[in-house]
């Protein structure tokens, strides 16, 4: 999912109203296609790598034990079941009116 999309959906979910300085564009050079991109359009996932790439920490995981890694992806499990429950709910009441 696009960060501008999940910005829309965090607006909605919070009922406010998302921080005038997101709609400014901010442009990330991409290695592989060798050309400027506003972050606004990039995937969560491309965006998560491309910060780790720029925070130096490409190795991440490496230094983190095997509990707090599978901590982490159950965490990482449960956000992702409840993001599609409330995309489905938001595209049912768009649908709906």
């Amino acid at each position: 999912m696009k960060l501008q999309r999940l910005l829309e959906l965090n607006s909605i979910l919070e009922e406010r109203k998302t921080p005038c300085d997101m709609a400014e564009p901010f442009t990330y050079v991409s290695k592989s296609t060798e050309g400027e991109l506003n972050i606004m359009d990039m995937d969560i996932i491309h965006f998560i790598r491309a910060f780790k790439i720029l925070s130096g920490k490409k190795e991440l995981t490496t230094s983190m034990k095997p509990q707090r890694l599978l901590e982490l992806n159950t965490s990482l499990n449960i956000i992702s079941g409840k993001l599609c429950i409330v995309s489905a709910e938001l595209k049912e009441y768009l649908n709906n009116g």
